[in-house]
């Protein structure tokens, strides 16, 4: 419910001086250093806003990619969030969603975004509230961070990736926040490739908590010597971490410093307010590599979406399956980029051996969670009086938002598949929120359109960025954003945190002549 529109208004003004790049500690060749020049497009970057999200990119039409993470989180922790974020990871804005709803979100070095939804009308059922569920989180992982034992809830993990020297900073950051309370848990991990090193390489992990999930930078140890120093003592990931899981989704360390250097290199020279994060932090934000997901059945949850998922050309990898441990990986293949190798995946893990798998002795484990939330889609399903793709739980804000780039504003092609997503989720059994974004109501009402082609209203020629919130196996929603125009609206409706329905035209139906706000 918080993902970009279509970005339509792409501009190309001269690249920023390179006087813009006075990075403090770090020099910008150090960050940036690619062994060539970066594409010289430049996006509007008036502001972190959703027209922001994401780069410019030579789309074919089966390209797919992973451009959002978002979590809901408690209410009243919004500048919380905000402050803590956009002082050590990333620039970060927030937009109201009606009445006390906000989305707070971070855009990080190749576009993707982490965001955070806080919206105190949204419901998680009748059992659990989300007060109880995220306090739970954070009282059973800072307690693992802390010195206690690991638990499988920790696999709820977004691991990101950055070079060395950019951790480094990053790490200083972290300690000086750190002093006020930060939580941080320090970690490596072994056996990378490249640089002329074959299974040689050392990656360092450093992880804080927010809203009771784990938010994990990761670099290669390779030929800096304050970074070999600074990790020396750190643990290496074991059988309870389930270590194949907390590896690094991809083996060769150099490629991945080059993917960073890259993708933040294209954002800091096209976008002056990333620009202007980076100079004041002394660093960057880093790129993302995996959003992982604790799971009871890892196997049998992947199979499931990804059958109902053929129109991403995705697939799945085993990355372990023992009698401890089970991983499973997806990626989603077209990217088509210079790193079009590199992709986003998601990883779900069924750690049989952690503390909260599944364990009758605690509130809440992992099996017992994911039974939960699965519940709670089908009784909001169920209980719709409003018809298919209208009825929201706030675990559609718990969600991986997968971005269809599309040939063009209002093109047949992403019509065409907004039109077969309709068909396909229609006749699931999953629980489906659809939302517009840009999409013309008649009056603050919500009265039907009138399509005369002559009023304000119609949204002929009009972008309109259509989001099918998908909730079913598991506790993570996949979010499908498609573009489209007047052939491509649903259900005409957008996000109105104001009711548990989250829908603008149920609020001003309810509401005459009032807008959600």
């Amino acid at each position: 419910m918080d993902g970009p529109e279509r970005r339509a208004g792409w501009r190309f003004p001269a690249v920023l001086a390179a006087g813009l790049f006075g990075l403090g500690a770090l020099s910008r060749s150090s960050i940036f250093s690619t062994g060539g020049s970066a594409p010289a497009v430049a996006l509007n970057a008036a502001a972190f806003d959703d027209d922001t999200v994401g780069m410019p990119s030579n789309a074919n039409q089966a390209d797919w990619w992973m451009y959002k993470v978002t979590y809901p989180t408690l209410a009243n922790r919004s500048g919380e969030i905000l402050t803590l974020v956009n002082t050590s990871l990333a620039p970060v804005d927030m937009h109201w969603l009606g009445c006390t709803g906000v989305k707070m979100y971070a855009v990080l070095g190749d576009g993707v975004g982490l965001h955070w939804v806080e919206a105190p009308a949204l419901s998680t059922g009748a059992d659990y509230s989300l007060e109880y569920i995220v306090t739970y989180f954070e009282s059973l992982t800072n307690a693992t961070i802390n010195g206690g034992e690991w638990n499988a809830f920790m696999h709820n993990r977004v691991q990101m990736y950055t070079k060395g020297e950019n951790f480094i900073q990053m790490v200083k950051n972290f300690r000086a926040i750190g002093e006020h309370g930060l939580p941080m848990m320090l970690r490596k991990s072994v056996g990378y490739s490249g640089y002329g090193q074959d299974g040689t390489i050392q990656v360092a992990h450093v992880t804080i908590t927010i809203g009771g999930r784990l938010y994990e930078i990761a670099a290669g140890i390779y030929n800096n010597t304050e970074l070999t120093h600074l990790t020396e003592s750190w643990k290496i990931y074991g059988d309870v971490e389930c270590e194949p899981a907390m590896r690094l989704s991809w083996n060769d360390v150099e490629e991945l410093d080059e993917y960073f250097a890259f993708k933040v290199s294209n954002w800091a020279q096209h976008s002056s307010a990333m620009a202007k994060w980076i100079e004041e932090r002394g660093f960057a934000p880093p790129v993302l590599l995996d959003v992982q997901v604790a799971s009871p059945a890892a196997t049998e949850t992947v199979a499931n979406w990804l059958g109902m998922s053929d129109f991403l050309n995705a697939s799945s990898t085993t990355v372990v399956k023992s009698e401890k441990c089970v991983a499973e990986r997806v990626s989603i293949a077209n990217t088509n980029d210079a790193f079009g190798g590199i992709q986003s995946t998601i990883t779900y893990v069924e750690n049989r051996l952690a503390k909260a798998f599944d364990d009758d002795e605690l509130p809440m484990s992992v099996a017992r969670y994911a039974s939960y939330v699965e519940t709670v889609h089908e009784t909001t399903k169920a209980d719709s009086g409003y018809g298919w793709g209208i009825a929201w739980d706030h675990f559609l804000d718990q969600h991986i938002g997968f971005e269809y780039k599309g040939t063009g504003t209002c093109s047949q092609d992403t019509i065409d598949l907004v039109q077969q997503l309709d068909k396909e989720l229609k006749n699931s059994d999953l629980l489906v929120a659809n939302r517009q974004e840009g999409l013309y109501f008649s009056n603050a009402s919500g009265l039907p359109r009138n399509d005369d082609y002559d009023d304000a209203d119609d949204n002929i020629g009009q972008q309109v960025s259509n989001h099918f919130y998908c909730g079913k196996w598991g506790t993570m929603t996949w979010e499908y954003n498609v573009a489209g125009c007047e052939d491509g609206i649903i259900v005409e409706t957008n996000v109105c945190t104001c009711i548990p329905e989250n829908s603008d035209r149920i609020y001003m139906d309810q509401n005459p002549a009032k807008k959600c706000e």
